[in-house]
């Protein structure tokens, strides 16, 4: 079935905004809901969807380059305060039921901007990174974090206490995806964000001289240890003994994996006996009433701001 009508360019003066009515017979309508609906399309491209009226602001103060806007309603054209630009940057307008199909979210906000994707956008966030604020030296690993939504809300911690990047192990969902882009409520643009990466890529990516921290709660052995970490409440790691600290979080289900301890492991060695053990711990967050364990954001979130806690000062001091 194609519409009767054809698509038609209009313009509103009291919103002063120019925008084309696109119909399910124009060219432009079946390439937008590709791109929209195929994350292998988007990747192909280059190009990132963002779905509501602030993460499509944000990527604009980002410094992203704005390829098209699709809204259900004009007013909501008119209240995204953007100059329209026919060539560069056309404003379409589609039907509400469209709307709803081509969003990601159970309800849509009604606007979607399509951005050009750079080539190196972790670069460009820490370019534009926050005047005045300088990052606390803390790398958070995700290890196999598979559910967009709860990737979405570690990258939000991350962001809110200004970690200095967040690095995405192959296994964790896509940091691009729609779902994740609305759990991080505009986190994605103000800190960087590298991978999905392989495991072996991440010795080009950490700090040498770094402590590694691993967000566990299972109990290790009698001896204290766990695979060659030391197991300790995680308000009684000495954060500040090193300059740089990588916190790795795992998935709910299975937490970090063997073979990232593993490698951990092989990163730290020393010859000397018992350094290397002291660069590397398991942090355990207690609970209480039958509690088993918190969700990853959560986890993260109590582990973040301890880390913050104890850094603070010494980097006031610097």
């Amino acid at each position: 079935y194609q519409d009767p009508c054809e698509s038609e360019d209009r313009y509103d003066k009291a919103l002063k905004v120019r925008y084309t009515v696109l119909q399910s017979n124009d060219a432009r309508y079946g390439d937008l809901k590709m791109l929209v609906s195929s994350r292998k399309r988007r990747e192909r491209e280059q190009m990132l969807v963002l779905e509501g009226r602030r993460l499509i602001l944000d990527g604009c103060a980002a410094g992203l380059r704005l390829e098209a806007v699709v809204a259900s309603d004009v007013k909501l054209l008119g209240e995204l305060g953007l100059k329209s630009n026919p060539k560069d940057c056309p404003f379409f307008l589609v039907n509400r039921q469209t709307m709803m199909e081509w969003s990601s979210l159970t309800t849509s906000p009604g606007l979607i901007g399509v951005f050009a994707a750079p080539q190196n956008l972790a670069e460009v966030i820490a370019r534009n990174g926050t005047a005045g604020s300088k990052r606390l030296p803390v790398t958070v690993v995700c290890d196999n974090i598979r559910e967009p939504n709860n990737l979405g809300s570690v990258i939000r911690s991350c962001a809110a206490v200004s970690a200095q990047e967040v690095i995405l192990l192959k296994g964790c969902a896509h940091p691009w995806d729609l779902k994740c882009l609305r759990g991080g409520a505009g986190s994605h643009f103000r800190i960087p964000i590298h991978g999905p990466v392989e495991l072996y890529q991440l010795p080009e990516l950490t700090r040498a001289g770094s402590i590694f921290v691993i967000a566990d709660n299972k109990r290790p052995g009698d001896d204290g240890q766990a695979g060659g970490f030391r197991w300790e409440q995680y308000d009684r790691i000495d954060y500040g003994s090193a300059d740089h600290v990588v916190l790795f979080i795992g998935g709910e289900t299975y937490g970090v994996s063997e073979d990232v301890r593993g490698f951990v492991n092989q990163l730290t060695k020393t010859s000397e006996e018992g350094i290397g053990r002291e660069r590397k711990f398991v942090a355990h967050i207690p609970l209480a009433n039958g509690v088993e364990s918190l969700n990853t954001a959560s986890a993260l979130s109590v582990l973040l701001y301890e880390i913050r806690k104890c850094l603070q000062p010494l980097m006031e001091e610097t």
